[in-house]
C-alpha cells in the first residue's frame, strides 16, 4: 500500500510515499512494552522527469498514531521515534527502508481485543496518521565549490526551505483480516 505524504501548502504533488505490507505487520512484546512493527520503505519519484525543478527530500522527522477507524479520541498507538533519521531522498527514485514500530498500552491491547471479541467476523480496521518536517533541497547547481571538499561534491545539495508534511487522509485505512487476528 502507498501513503502519500502531503507539503504543508496542500500541494497537489506528494512529498514523498510511504509504502508497508498491511498482512507483514507484526506484533512484538518485549516484556516491558508492546508494539505492532512493520518495514517501510520511503520514496521519492518524480512524476514530471522534464521537470527542471527538481527538489528532493529529507524527512528530517515523523510523527504518528495508528487507532481504530471511528475512534480517534481513543487511547491509540504512538510512534516510537525512527532511528535513522533524517532519512534522505536526494536522488530520482530514491527509497530509503526502515521499521516503524507503534507502542500499544495495555489497557489499548484489552479495549482492541474485547472489540475483536465481540465482532468476531469482521476485520479490524485502523487508520494510520502521520506528520513531520521535511527540508526540500535541490542539486546544486556548482558541484566544483573550493567551500565543499572534494569527497562531497558530487552529493551537493541548495536548501530551499523547510516544511511540515501530513499523510494524506483520504485513503490511510489499514486492513487486518479476521484469520489474521486469530493467528496471531
Amino acid at each position: 500500500m502507498d501513503f502519500p505524504f502531503r507539503s504543508q501548502f496542500n500541494s497537489p504533488r506528494c512529498a514523498f510515499l510511504m509504502t508497508f505490507e498491511p498482512q507483514d505487520i507484526t506484533g512484538i512484546y518485549d516484556g516491558d512494552t508492546s508494539c505492532l512493527t512493520m518495514q517501510a520503505t520511503f520514496k521519492h519519484e518524480l512524476v514530471d522527469y522534464t521537470d527542471t525543478h527538481k527538489n528532493y527530500p529529507i524527512i528530517l522527522d515523523l510523527h504518528g498514531t495508528l487507532h481504530r477507524v471511528n475512534y480517534p479520541n481513543e487511547n491509540s498507538s504512538t510512534l516510537r521515534p525512527i532511528m535513522d533519521m533524517p532519512l534522505s531522498l536526494v536522488k530520482p527514485n530514491a527509497q530509503y527502508y526502515t521499521s516503524l514500530s507503534f507502542v500499544l498500552l495495555k489497557s489499548y491491547i484489552h479495549h482492541i481485543e474485547e472489540h475483536r471479541a465481540s465482532q468476531q467476523s469482521q476485520d479490524m480496521l485502523f487508520t494510520i496518521q502521520m506528520w513531520g518536517s521535511i527540508a526540500i533541497v535541490k542539486e546544486s547547481g556548482n558541484t566544483q565549490s573550493q567551500s565543499v571538499p572534494s569527497h562531497l561534491q558530487e552529493r551537493s545539495v541548495d536548501l530551499i526551505g523547510f516544511e511540515n508534511v501530513r499523510l494524506d487522509n483520504s485513503t490511510q485505512q489499514i486492513r487486518i483480516p479476521r484469520s489474521d487476528w486469530v493467528d496471531r
